[in-house]
Formats: C-alpha cells, structure tokens, sequence
C-alpha cells in the first residue's frame, strides 16, 4: 500500500468517526434539550428523527470496528456510499434550501469530503502486502 493510500483509509477513518460522533452529538442534544431537531435534508419524518439519527451514528460506529478489526470490511465502504448518497440526494434532490452561497458552498464541500472519505474507504478492501523477511 502506498503512502497515498493509507493516508486516504485514515482520512475515512476518521471523517466517518467524526461523522458519527456529529450524529450522535445531535441525537444526545435533541433528546435532553427543549428544541426539536430540523433537518429537512434527511428524509425522516419529525417524530422519529432523533431515534434514527441515533441509528445512523450507531451503524457508522460498528462499520468502522468492523473494518479496523478486519472481521467485514465490505460494510465501511456500503456505509460510505450510503452516507454519500444520503448527502447528495438531502441537499440537492429535496426541497431543502440553502441560506445564500456560503450555504451551497459548505454543502458542496461537504460532499467533496464524503467522495474522498467514499475512495478512501475502499482502501479498506485492497489487500495487505505482508512483508517476507
């Protein structure tokens, strides 16, 4: 594996970890705070937000411990590609509306990242060169 690779697989890594902790940040939030959680760009309705929130955060989590332990690596990619999608579709396919162009920026970086976080994490599945001393 070249340097590259392993930098981009420790990129999904950890923009995923952070993804997932984002969520469930949210999830603990809405449930201990007075507010309702607004996200329009997830397609759940506003009863059962919070508690799918929660399972997407709990399914990001168990994907990255199954890849990093190697015991199935084929769902951290899934998982990337669903995240992907998710994004794509919430922020451009739905009636959700940006607050101005600082708003679209921050959204099209934000699928940037999850595209090179997608490439990164099929570094998952390449083989292991082992060394032969």
């Amino acid at each position: 594996m070249t340097i590259f690779n392993g930098l981009l697989k420790f990129y999904a890594y950890v923009f995923h970890l952070a993804v997932s902790t984002f969520l469930i940040g949210l999830a603990i939030l809405a449930t201990t705070g007075h507010e309702a959680l607004h996200l329009e760009m997830l397609p759940f309705n506003q009863e059962r937000l919070v508690s799918r929130v929660s399972m997407m955060a709990l399914v990001g989590f168990i994907c990255i411990f199954l890849a990093l332990v190697r015991i199935f690596e084929i769902v951290f990619p899934l998982w990337s590609l669903g995240l992907l999608v998710l994004m794509v579709w919430g922020f451009f396919f739905t009636p959700y509306s940006f607050h101005g162009a600082i708003g679209l920026k921050g959204a099209l970086f934000l699928v940037l990242a999850t595209l090179l976080a997608l490439y990164g994490s099929l570094m998952v599945l390449m083989p292991q060169r082992r060394n032969r001393w």
